[in-house]
């Protein structure tokens, strides 16, 4: 079965770099049988590593028999793998569903296809499910904001009523994203965010994830680096938002928080957190 799903690959990449225009009826059987073999345990993950191999070798997916129909049946089937108990199906799955979103046009039922990526980010802690949901998330909102269309309106339904925002500040401040090849993923997304919600909100967003990372016991200086680098996404859209951070950290610089050493001070165990905090606020405006 494997050895099949290579070679309808093969055969689809062929038709891609020919010139002479074919018949198409064999190529929709092709992918009727790929889409069918996502049922199979055994064939999912090269199913999907071919059709990334396809999409990546066509700018025009409909001259090789790529139909609306088989791209809404395929999307409901790579879907249905997001909760899949192995960790390497998802990652499969939540690839091929962001090259679908991202190069077809009028994709039907976006709005299942972003509450189902938002559900990932918030059923794992994983940097790299969550990075692949929410580049899914990236392409699936248009660029021009429409506070009024159905996907807008899914989408800050997910993020204030259902707290997926929470869930990506709880990942932004976490050490888990540091270093990892999501963290440009998460960055994409916090700047389309930008564009799309209010200077306020995007304020407030900036200082939960702040006041987020510095509630940790430590943090590294790689954390630091992946925090401010979100931090400064956020600010892209808005010289608001850029000119409220660089005040907030050049207070933190020029006040030159200290921190609280006597040994016999009777400071509570929360001012001294709060000192502690502050150094940690002040450690991120000095690395970022």
């Amino acid at each position: 079965r494997k050895e099949a799903v290579t070679l309808y690959a093969e055969l689809l990449m062929f038709n891609c770099t020919t010139s002479t225009a074919t018949n198409t009826d064999w190529m929709k059987t092709v992918w009727k049988n790929l889409v069918s073999m996502l049922d199979n345990d055994s064939t999912q993950s090269t199913v999907m590593r071919a059709i990334n191999r396809v999409f990546a070798s066509t700018a025009s997916p409909a001259s090789i028999g790529f139909t609306k129909d088989v791209c809404a049946k395929l999307l409901d089937k790579l879907q249905n793998l997001f909760k899949h108990s192995s960790h390497s199906i998802k990652i499969n799955a939540l690839s091929c569903v962001g090259e679908l979103v991202d190069t077809q046009k009028d994709i039907q039922n976006s709005e299942n296809i972003l509450i189902n990526a938002c559900n990932v980010i918030r059923n794992s802690q994983d940097p790299y499910l969550a990075g692949m949901a929410l580049n899914c998330i990236t392409s699936l909102l248009p660029n021009e904001v429409d506070n009024k269309s159905k996907i807008f309106i899914a989408f800050f339904n997910e993020w204030n009523k259902k707290n997926l925002k929470k869930n990506v500040v709880n990942i932004i401040s976490s050490d888990n994203l540091a270093g990892t090849e999501a963290l440009e993923q998460f960055c994409t997304f916090l700047k389309k965010i930008s564009k799309m919600d209010s200077a306020k909100n995007t304020n407030t967003l900036i200082n939960d994830v702040i006041t987020d990372s510095v509630s940790y016991a430590s943090i590294s200086k790689n954390t630091m680096g992946a925090v401010s680098k979100c931090i400064r996404s956020l600010c892209f859209s808005s010289t608001d938002c850029l000119k409220a951070t660089i005040d907030y950290f050049s207070q933190m610089i020029l006040n030159g928080v200290k921190p609280n050493t006597s040994s016999t001070s009777n400071t509570s165990e929360t001012k001294s957190g709060e000192f502690n905090n502050d150094n940690k606020k002040l450690q991120m405006a000095l690395y970022g």
